[in-house]
């Protein structure tokens, strides 16, 4: 045998043995694939819980933690519109139902120019796998290139092709962290009938290959799709210049839709109202988790509208977030909730930022900075204990505090708003929120004491308290009583509104069907207490004497209300109630920067006020609504 035949056997047999160790190696590496009942098990409920309001209607989409991006619940092959997956099977993989998970011929192609673009190779089957797998495991390489090729054969040995197209639809991703067609549906498409959405999908399978790509971008490759689709059906029209004269009017809309999100103020709103297009019918999506909340649909809206319009007053005071929650007197439900921030324009240099909708629960349960909100409690509770005398006078000028034998500095505090008094009374010190007052009260009630009482409103956490011995150190010493502490504007409201009832305390309710146990309510402070702490809130007299004329707070109705700025104006808030409602209202900026002119009632009482009296209206309406049924009942 010669031998340069014996060295190309040798050489032949050796590529082969490494051929086959590579395919073997890449077998042995193949990253686990799941199931088709798993896969579909795991996205049954999509990435967000739908939110009812105490009527049904869907009002929010909550992502669940761990979640990224919007993805409907899961969607039976059935329940895709035919048109659409010839659609998408035409334009991605026409062989797709010959192949066995890898087109070889596609792949040989993969480095044509095709209209203008590298078209790739990848099949439905390849990036199905992709989509399960992860880009780590199957990263765009050689490497992953190879690994994915395998992982598509293994697919398809494992599944059928009608469930490797399932799973494609709803889990492809599209622009916005859009994820499934179904979504993408509900999203841009939902209010255009079936005849309407097959002219478009075009627009939709234009991101498949990019999602983020640029309007222009996006735009040629619908018209490259629809000339696809013309290959395959020659009745439709096959110039995509004609198509969109036909029918611009739909595209452009849909157009707007799809790139609302980069516009301001749009971008959450979008997504949110989306959640009735996804969620068509709730009453029978027993796949999606619904949870029906005491929160009313109107009035949210209503709130959530007054925070943006508030925000808008007041972008010159470096304000740029804001939340409130109102709270119902009696039962203790939450009505309504809501956050709002400034978000910049993607110009920010030329245009100044749009107030936008944030997610309302992560708002109104933040801890920040509790200011002078608190005093009102202070007051009520060293009334009860019998420390505080309402005929009294406290001194102001010139007052230093001992802090016991924890701290041995003296504590001087100083008024922010000028009283021009040396003395005030107890009503007239919390109308005009006197810091000298409120430490002269606590200093006879101690930290401890009044700590104690915040915690069991729910306001601040149980923690132990510090011992005769300073050990631990006072949390917060006289400070308190200026609000030294954080909480969550949703304790604080729902504290306040114990002051409405009377210094009965019980916790708010969001949701109807909670399944714990609903503590009993609790008597806190004194009826009296309550009742001298309510009146002092909504003496008028005592507010123009503290804060001056055309205060906000001053309603054609009654109710009671107190503000609170944090040291250096980086927090301020509004907290009041009513006869039938409590609000609590938070105004700052997310850097932590000192508001600009915003103090006292200048802030976030020009937003309570307009919830309120919006509040206040809507009641009427309804009792009216309901007075009138009632004697149409008994006709």
């Amino acid at each position: 045998m010669p031998t340069r035949f014996r060295i190309g056997l040798c050489l032949a047999v050796g590529a082969v043995i490494a051929c086959l160790s590579f395919v073997a190696y890449i077998a042995s590496n193949r990253p686990a694939l799941l199931d088709f009942d798993a896969v579909r098990a795991s996205h049954a409920q999509g990435s967000h819980d739908v939110l009812l309001d105490r009527r049904g209607r869907v009002i929010e989409h909550w992502r669940r933690a761990g979640e990224a991006g919007w993805q409907a619940p899961w969607q039976r092959l059935e329940n895709f519109q035919p048109t659409l997956r010839e659609t998408v099977i035409t334009s991605e993989d026409r062989r797709f139902f010959t192949h066995g998970g890898v087109d070889l011929s596609a792949l040989a192609a993969s480095a044509i120019q095709s209209f203008g673009q590298r078209r790739g190779g990848s099949t439905l089957t390849m990036q199905t796998a992709r989509l399960l797998l992860g880009r780590q495991a199957l990263p765009p390489t050689l490497w992953g290139k190879l690994r994915q090729i395998d992982a598509a054969w293994a697919l398809e040995r494992r599944w059928s092709k009608a469930q490797i197209l399932e799973a494609y639809l709803n889990l492809a991703p599209l622009r916005g962290g859009v994820r499934g067609f179904q979504t993408g549906q509900a999203m841009w498409l939902g209010q255009l009938s079936a005849a309407e959405q097959e002219r478009v999908w075009p627009l939709l399978i234009a991101m498949l290959p990019a999602p983020q790509a640029s309007p222009a971008m996006l735009g040629w490759r619908s018209c490259a799709a629809l000339r696809r689709l013309a290959l395959h059906a020659p009745s439709r029209h096959n110039d995509c210049q004609n198509h969109r004269a036909a029918d611009w009017a739909l595209w452009e809309a849909v157009w707007l839709q799809i790139f609302k999100p980069n516009m301001p103020l749009a971008g959450v709103n979008t997504a949110q109202s989306a959640i009735n297009l996804i969620v068509k019918d709730v009453s029978s999506a027993t796949t999606t988790p619904l949870r029906r909340s005491t929160v009313d649909a109107k009035m949210q809206a209503m709130l959530a509208q007054q925070l943006i319009d508030g925000l808008e007053r007041m972008r010159m005071g470096d304000v740029n977030a804001a939340a409130a929650v109102l709270i119902d007197n009696a039962s203790g439900e939450v009505l309504a909730y809501g956050s709002a921030a400034l978000a910049a324009t993607p110009d920010a240099s030329s245009k100044p930022a749009m107030p936008t909708r944030q997610n309302g629960l992560l708002g109104v349960t933040a801890k920040r900075t509790l200011a002078s909100t608190l005093k009102p409690f202070l007051y009520a509770q060293a009334l009860d204990a019998r420390l505080l005398d309402t005929r009294e006078r406290i001194a102001l000028r010139g007052r230093e505090f001992a802090q016991g034998s924890c701290d041995l500095r003296p504590y001087r505090p100083r008024d922010s708003v000028a009283l021009y008094q040396s003395q005030v009374s107890p009503a007239l010190g919390l109308a005009a929120s006197s810091n000298v007052a409120a430490v002269d009260i606590i200093s006879r009630l101690s930290a401890n004491r009044f700590e104690s009482n915040l915690q069991a409103l729910q306001i601040l956490p149980s923690q132990p308290l510090a011992s005769a011995a300073c050990q631990p150190l006072p949390r917060y010493g006289h400070a308190l009583a200026l609000g030294a502490a954080s909480g969550s504007l949703l304790d604080l409201t729902n504290a306040y509104r114990s002051l409405a009832n009377g210094g009965v305390y019980a916790p708010a309710k969001i949701w109807m069907d909670s399944g714990s146990a609903i503590q009993a309510p609790q008597r806190i402070f004194g009826a009296s207490s309550a009742a001298w702490v309510s009146a002092t809130l909504s003496d008028q007299r005592l507010r123009f004497e503290g804060f001056g004329p055309r205060n906000p707070l001053d309603t054609s109705y009654w109710s009671a209300s107190k503000t609170g700025t944090s040291d250096g104006s980086k927090d301020n808030w509004a907290m009041g109630y009513t006869r039938s409602h409590t609000l609590g209202v938070w105004i700052g900026n997310t850097h932590g920067h000192a508001m600009l002119g915003v103090f006292g009632p200048a802030g976030a009482a020009q937003i309570w006020r307009a919830v309120m009296d919006s509040a206040e209206q809507m009641r009427e309406i309804d009792d009216q609504a309901t007075l009138v049924k009632s004697r149409n009942a008994m006709k």
